[in-house]
């Protein structure tokens, strides 16, 4: 698997040399064989782009955009500090305007990983959570990978910060976009990581729980030092309960692994071992060998666990001298690391007071923001309401100015009209009276005929305007509004009802009311449709009000129809009731 590594890395390096080497090398080729290294080989990554920044400055933004978010996965992958965050700023600014989802979420996370390294933990918090949003996880090409990392970070800023709770939820996050990812591997790692925020809530049962399935997770996934290694770390629970069968069976597992050199010595960085297994001896009496790996761990840096398990041994031999000894140097240590824990406190209260004033200024900037925005809002409003104003005001003085030459105009041809038929009628009245009157006398005949025209319409308009206004009334307003009616229900008007409707008719239309609705060729039933037909409601409202099939209501309109107006139709019955 190595040596297959080697090859092919060696052919992905030599095939981006020969690229590089083409005159005709694209940005393109650059890009996509630093993303075939970046996985593997993160630091050959970041090589190969550190080599090509000097064609930088001929790229176009776009290009020098992605350069530096690829430089800058890179350099995080590779474990590189960054040390400055001005770079990722102006990355995540471009992106935020011209970048996709997941180019945005990328961009964001590694703005969070420049403060991470520069020690402003709130904002390398406050970029994660930002980067999370950026996140589309309904598409199918949601980026799960990068986001799964993004909630480890979040974690990790939550563990420094102490807050377990906070903790826990990003770790559970963090598992299912594991699984969405579909990384086994990293799953089984959020489930032992978990083990860290039970730990500062003091929950053992579920530490010991946790571990357990975290183990068992990567021994189904063929990572068995992995799995030793999970158990390992339940041995200072064990042991402080003294379990000295379990914890011994545990030390005796993880030692066979790969974690451990032919010597015996535990791999760099997991040093802090040698004092559980110190801690092992002690509780086991063997002072002896317990006194060899407080001093193995004092080697490491480990000042403070180192003497105070020496001390607890010379206090257990009831040595003296050694236990003065070892209180001092227990005490120095404990000074050392409590003054580490200052500094480390400083740098977080720092870098609260940073994101505080960040936040504030931010803030600032976004109100100014806003005040300039809302000013060049209200200026602008204003002057569109100002020239529309303007606009209205000219057209209606052209209008206006229009209406009056038209009105002028008008009264030039009437008064030009006026004058001629003046001469025309002087003339025909010199040469033959006699035709002059009989013009005249038809000229009189036709206003006639049209002032008794416009006198039939004006009544008709009149008589239904007047028929409409019923409508209006207390009485039809509540037959018309029952609820039944609405919804095509039948209801009958009760007795009580036609009788306020008869006498509302006989005040308001008594013509209509007298000479029409009281005839006695009408039947009761005929009487109360020409009333509902006289209000102007349709046939199959009607219908409704009386009970009646709408083809019922027709012929019953037909029949007085017939008898009051010598009219066979149903239809025209409104109207001959309006031309009355």
């Amino acid at each position: 698997m190595k040596h297959t590594g080697i090859i092919t890395y060696l052919i992905i390096s030599l095939s981006f040399f020969a690229i590089s080497c083409k005159k005709n090398y694209t940005t393109a080729d650059l890009f996509t064989n630093v993303n075939e290294l970046m996985d593997e080989h993160p630091d050959s990554a970041l090589s190969i782009l550190d080599s090509a920044r000097y064609d930088k400055s001929a790229w176009s933004e776009a290009e020098q955009m992605q350069y530096e978010l690829l430089h800058a996965k890179a350099q995080n992958r590779a474990y590189v500090d960054f040390t400055t965050d001005s770079i990722m700023l102006e990355v995540a600014a471009y992106y935020d305007a011209h970048g996709t989802a997941n180019e945005q979420m990328e961009a964001h996370y590694l703005l969070g990983c420049a403060y991470r390294d520069l020690k402003e933990s709130p904002m390398a918090l406050s970029c994660y959570l930002d980067a999370t949003e950026k996140a589309d996880t309904l598409s199918k090409d949601c980026d799960y990978g990068t986001l799964m990392r993004i909630w480890g970070q979040i974690a990790n800023e939550y563990d420094r910060q102490g807050m377990p709770y906070k903790e826990l939820e990003a770790f559970m996050r963090y598992k299912f976009f594991a699984l969405k990812n579909d990384d086994s591997i990293s799953y089984a790692i959020g489930v032992e990581r978990m083990c860290n925020a039970y730990s500062l809530l003091g929950d053992t049962a579920t530490i010991i729980s946790q571990t357990i399935q975290a183990s068992k997770l990567f021994e189904t996934l063929g990572r068995y030092s992995q799995s030793k290694y999970a158990l390992s770390t339940l041995l200072p629970i064990y042991i402080n309960r003294e379990e000295i069968e379990m914890a011994e069976s545990i030390m005796t597992s993880f030692e066979e692994t790969d974690y451990f050199d032919s010597n015996g010595d535990i791999i760099s960085g997991k040093e802090f071992y040698y004092g559980v297994k110190a801690k092992y001896y002690e509780k086991t009496s063997n002072l002896d060998s317990a006194d060899y790996y407080y001093r193995k761990l004092l080697r490491y840096g480990y000042e403070y666990k180192a003497y105070q398990g020496l001390l607890s041994i010379y206090s257990k031999r009831k040595l003296t001298d050694s236990i003065c000894k070892y209180s001092i140097l227990k005490e120095k240590a404990f000074d050392s690391e409590f003054s580490d824990l200052h500094t480390q406190a400083m740098f977080n209260a720092d870098g609260m007071f940073s994101y505080a004033r960040n936040q504030r200024t931010a803030l600032e900037k976004k109100i100014e923001a806003e005040r300039i925005l809302t000013r060049s809002i209200v200026l602008g409003v204003s002057a569109l309401i100002l020239i529309v104003i303007g606009l209205i005001l000219f057209l209606r003085y052209k209008k206006r100015k229009s209406k009056e030459l038209e009105q002028i105009s008008v009264q030039f041809h009437q008064k030009e009209c006026e004058y001629n038929k003046a001469i025309e009628d002087f003339t025909l009245m010199e040469s033959d009276f006699e035709a002059y009157k009989a013009k005249k006398s038809e000229e009189i005949k036709q206003l006639k005929e049209s002032k008794e025209y416009a006198s039939a319409i004006y009544e008709r308009a009149y008589r239904c305007e007047e028929l409409s206004s019923l409508c209006n009334n207390e009485v039809i307003k509540r037959i018309l509004q029952n609820e039944k009616i609405n919804h095509n229900h039948h209801s009958e008007i009760s007795d009580e009802q036609w009788e306020q409707v008869y006498a509302l008719f006989e005040k308001k239309v008594p013509q209509l009311y007298n000479n029409y609705i009281t005839r006695l060729q009408l039947s009761e039933r005929e009487r109360r449709t020409l009333i509902l037909t006289c209000l102007g409601i349709n046939t199959k409202s009607i219908g409704v009000l009386l009970n009646m099939t709408v083809s019922n209501v027709s012929n019953i309109k037909a029949s007085i129809n017939q008898k009051l107006f010598s009219d066979s139709s149903a239809k025209s019955l409104y109207d001959n009731l309006i031309n009355l």
